[in-house]
């Protein structure tokens, strides 16, 4: 079983506009993933395969912005429950699995509307990457992502400019603290976007610093 808590910063900067720079940050929500790796790598098996389901709780705000909220792409929460399908696949090319060929897949079903009326479309997502270790303490990994969200809805109608499909580059370094506590930087850099609509918002580029601890 795993646990996820985020806390998201959002900004935004509309090309040569008058407004000024759009900021939202706060807690996101919570991911619950529930998983079974009937594979597994052993000194005498490279291969290890993972399933696993859970959902997104929505535990942080979703109407932040001040006296006007800011637009659902905005918000720290998406403000609804999400049901989570999850895939992994991994084969180390050595005994020591220091160097890994890495695949997932994921499914997000967001079929619940947030107090707004507004549901984010179903989302799809593929990776495929390489990862290797460094010693005890380092690695770094090398992934390109395939995302696809349907339009999003409110009121149950489509919206206009919402929903398409990303290729991005994801670079990412870890580091072991200790034997249970790592901590990654990564980032995710757009290689190629094919958006609905003829004036979609989408991101330019993201980065993340996440903590990781074993129980």
């Amino acid at each position: 079983m795993s646990g996820l808590l985020s806390y998201i910063e959002h900004s935004r900067d509309v090309g040569s506009s008058f407004l000024p720079e759009q900021h939202t940050s706060g807690l996101s929500d919570a991911v619950i993933l529930f998983r079974y790796t009937p594979i597994y790598q052993t000194p005498f098996s490279r291969h290890e395969l993972s399933v696993g389901f859970g959902a997104r709780v929505p535990i942080g705000k979703d109407d932040a912005g001040g006296l006007i909220s800011a637009a659902e792409d905005m918000q720290p929460s998406v403000g609804a429950l999400g049901k989570i399908l999850w895939s992994s696949y991994s084969y180390a090319f050595n005994q020591a699995a220091t160097v890994q060929l890495g695949i997932s897949a994921n499914y997000t079903d967001n079929d619940e509307e947030n107090d707004r009326h507004y549901t984010f479309g179903d989302e799809t997502s593929f990776s495929l990457g390489m990862s290797q270790s460094i010693g005890t303490k380092f690695s770094y990994a090398a992934a390109v992502r395939y995302r696809r969200t349907q339009p999003d809805k409110r009121l149950g109608f489509d919206i206009p400019n919402t929903g398409g499909e990303w290729l991005d580059f994801v670079p990412a370094l870890q580091y072991s603290v200790t034997d249970k506590l790592n901590v990654a930087l990564s980032g995710r850099l757009p290689i190629a976007r094919d958006l609905n609509g003829a004036i979609p918002f989408t991101t330019s580029y993201s980065y993340s610093v996440s903590f990781t601890y074993a129980l």
